[in-house]
């Protein structure tokens, strides 16, 4: 209906066609699949009622009553979070004496397996191990035939309304530079909650903690390796900033072996760098080749 909009608009016909993409979703539907009611997203429906929303939040949140409540609780809150704390203090202190002793103490037995390791590795040559290798095989089983995967994922992407979204950001797209209507903007992140409702609510809360650890985990190690890349940067300005010949001077313990070896490090990968800049360069003036 949006793409039958665009060429409306442009034959000067504003009026022949209704986009459906800046109305409210009808769930009667629902009704008859014994599904309930429309999601609940306690979310206003159009713009005003969202800036009274915020207004009342405000309001209610800086409130004598609020404040009041908050703090009734605080203790009883403050209270568990020290008996958690001190158990978690406790657990440290224990683990940390155990894997002292353990570490300290020396171990001659090479090649011996102790009564532990035995349990151990019959336990995982009958329960482990079989289940590991089928876990493995399964997968390898999937990841080589793409229409079992690929079912999977247009499945998924249906069941959580992935496609609509898709479908929806386009069908606004074409309406939008049809007719420059940037009001219906919020009636778009409306319809953006009440897609988003069903994945966020069927998917359970410890699924979405491991998805949050994992990216999470993968922000801290691109941040971590900016850095580092924006450090060994620095160093390449360094080292060619340097003559043909740099002699390294200093007492003995300042570092002398680890900045010729880091500079050596780097000048090889510089190298490298510079040797595929010249191949590619030259295999470009014989593209046929």
């Amino acid at each position: 209906m949006s793409f039958a909009c665009f060429f409306t608009y442009l034959f000067g016909h504003s009026d022949a066609v209704t986009p459906t993409v800046i109305t409210y979703p009808d769930y009667t539907f629902l009704a008859y699949f014994g599904s309930g009611n429309a999601p609940n997203t306690a979310l206003a429906e159009t713009f005003e009622g969202f800036i009274d929303q915020w207004i009342i939040y405000w309001k209610t949140f800086i409130s004598a009553d609020n404040l009041a409540a908050y703090f009734s609780s605080f203790p009883a809150v403050l209270k568990i979070f020290s008996v958690i704390l001190l158990l978690a203090v406790t657990a440290f202190i224990l683990l940390f004496i155990l894997f002292r002793r353990t570490l300290a103490r020396e171990n001659n037995d090479y090649g011996y397996e102790s009564k532990s390791l035995r349990i151990f590795k019959r336990m995982s040559a009958k329960v482990y191990i079989p289940a590991k290798n089928f876990v493995k095989g399964y997968f390898a089983f999937v990841r080589e035939r793409k229409r079992y995967w690929l079912t999977w994922l247009l499945m998924a992407a249906y069941a959580f309304n992935l496609m609509t979204i898709v479908v929806e950001f386009f069908a606004y797209y074409f309406y939008l530079i049809s007719v420059f209507d940037f009001t219906t903007i919020y009636t778009q992140v409306y319809k953006l909650v009440l897609d988003l409702y069903a994945p966020v609510t069927f998917i359970p809360v410890w699924l979405w903690v491991i998805i949050a650890v994992v990216l999470f985990d993968r922000f801290r190690r691109n941040i971590g390796y900016m850095r580092l890349e924006g450090f060994e940067r620095r160093d390449r300005r360094f080292i060619n900033a340097r003559p043909i010949v740099t002699m390294v001077c200093g007492t003995m313990g300042k570092g002398k072996t680890t900045t010729i070896t880091d500079m050596a490090l780097s000048k090889s990968v510089m190298f490298r760098d510079k040797a595929f800049e010249l191949i590619l360069e030259n295999d470009m003036r014989f593209p046929y080749f």
